[in-house]
């Protein structure tokens, strides 16, 4: 077979007699089974490496140059970018860009198994491309053989698997969390999305250290995190912040790195934005962070085969599809979502719009609306039914004609009077069935900090009143929000808002 060469220094494929000048030169040259076909840097339009200098090295998991768009994969065993100039799929070794060298990343840089082909892998995905309704048929494929669970929760696990290729093209994410006793097939869906999923980290008790790194400073949405036994997660408030931080593109973690000295120490800020997935037996109580999930519940099934002990042919058809999906993400790098009507709003649309969007154009469409359907009338339910919904119910009912209520009022009224919140009072706590404990002092901040009412203090007959006034609007806010139905009478039911004629496009 014969063998090519490919110089770094003149940056081309070399002839015979080409080869032994370079090596008389003692040029930076590299050998491989075939190199033929490979873009060199000039061709892909991010320059040359100077000649007789020694510039620095980065190497980068993907990113824009320009208007090229490079992920590393492996290629005949070399380390490669592979990439889209301009719409045309090229390959290259590294590139220069303002005197720094970039190179892929190699096997030893990344917690995942790389995305390895050989070129005539490539060539034949070129002549071929595989369309988005074909992969999300073969991800359905893949969920039908390893797990057990209902319908609805396999499409959202076959669009998530999808969208993980998808987030250059979105600003915001919903988080998965797979929630079940033990053996119940939770991990399944793990590992599953391990296999297919893009640079998925895999871990237990993923560190501050290890999200940080798997992130880096340069590019969003470098890879996929899944973090395994999930339930003590609500401990780490600093992770848990960090989390709620990072559904949303351009989220920054400024951190102090260096050695503690003055002038050794500086800030660096870590793209933290990317798709989530965490596993447990329960979910962390954390109101903002449950409000960015999708909670997939589970139940022990009995999958036809199994994840985490797959035959070589099942490992090759996994493999495959896991490469044919990275090729699709760089083929339509330039190609944005489709722009579709889907009836939400808020936040809803932030955690819900881009599953419709993937689905949108395939026969998945249809079955997409009505999970997106199901799981924002959950999480409404879900906002309905807590804790400050209840309260504005409370202080609805307690307000005289100014909306001002007098705290110990309220107390006596949350605590003796009603029955929205059931519970039993002791001493100065009211241990509430569904809520835990609540007390003055929780309740005080909630009615400032969150309702936004004016506290102050009054004397009557020698004694200090507490008491709260509450803006209108802002309170027909919350009502909106929570979905609470006013009685007629009620003042505010007279300004509240109509749907109109609007359409529910789910």
């Amino acid at each position: 077979m014969d063998r090519s060469h490919l110089c770094h220094t003149c940056d081309r494929v070399l002839n015979p007699k080409a080869l032994e000048v370079c090596k008389v030169l003692e040029h930076d040259i590299d050998e491989g089974d075939d190199f033929k076909g490979i873009e060199t840097r000039e061709q892909l339009g991010l320059g040359k490496v100077p000649k007789n200098k020694a510039p620095n090295i980065e190497r980068i998991v993907k990113g824009w140059f320009g208007d090229t768009f490079v992920e590393s994969i492996y290629m005949n065993g070399i380390p490669h970018f592979f990439t889209n100039v301009n719409g045309e799929i090229k390959y290259s070794e590294r590139f220069e860009i303002d005197g720094i060298i970039i190179e892929p990343i190699r096997k030893q840089d990344s917690p995942y198994k790389p995305y390895e082909y050989t070129k005539f892998n490539l060539d034949e995905l070129k002549n071929n491309p595989p369309t988005k309704e074909s992969l999300l048929e073969r991800i359905k494929v893949q969920i039908d053989k390893y797990i057990d669970t209902t319908d609805n929760n396999k499409t959202i696990i076959q669009v998530d698997t999808f969208l993980t290729y998808c987030q250059d093209h979105v600003n915001t994410v919903h988080f998965l969390y797979i929630v079940g006793d033990t053996e119940s097939g939770k991990s399944t869906i793990g590992h599953l999305l391990k296999e297919l999923g893009y640079r998925v980290q895999y871990q237990t008790d993923l560190n501050y250290a290890g999200i940080y790194n798997f992130y880096g400073t340069k590019e969003e949405a470098c890879g996929t995190i899944i973090e395994d036994e999930a339930q003590d997660l609500g401990e780490s408030k600093e992770k848990i912040r960090l989390y709620k931080n990072s559904y949303t593109r351009g989220s920054k973690q400024a951190i102090v790195v260096g050695k503690d000295t003055a002038n050794s120490k500086h800030q660096e800020y870590y793209a933290t934005f990317g798709f989530k997935v965490f596993i447990g037996e329960q979910i962390p109580n954390d109101k903002g962070f449950r409000e960015r999930l999708v909670i997939l519940r589970m139940n022990t099934g009995f999958p036809e085969s199994n994840i985490k002990r797959p035959t070589p042919e099942e490992e090759k058809e996994l493999e495959s599809l896991r490469k044919d999906l990275l090729f699709y993400k760089v083929y339509n790098i330039r190609e944005q979502l489709p722009q579709v009507k889907t009836g939400l709003t808020n936040r809803d649309e932030e955690l819900f719009a881009d599953v419709i969007r993937i689905a949108s154009n395939t026969k998945y469409e249809e079955q997409a609306r009505k999970v997106v359907k199901q799981y924002t009338k959950e999480r409404q339910d879900s906002i309905h039914n807590s804790l400050e919904s209840k309260i504005v119910q409370l202080v609805l009912d307690q307000t005289d004609g100014n909306y001002t209520i007098e705290s110990e009022s309220f107390w006596r009224y949350l605590t003796t009077e009603q029955d929205l919140i059931p519970g039993t009072l002791d001493k100065e706590s009211f241990f509430s069935h569904d809520f835990g404990k609540i007390t003055r002092q929780k309740i005080s901040p909630l009615f400032t900090d969150k309702f936004q009412a004016q506290r102050d203090v009054i004397q009557r007959e020698k004694k200090q009143i507490t008491r709260y006034t509450f803006n209108p609007k802002i309170l027909q806010k919350f009502v909106e929000k929570y979905n609470i139905e006013l009685p007629i009478d009620h003042p505010l039911y007279q300004d509240r808002p109509t749907l109109g004629d609007e359409k529910d496009e789910l």
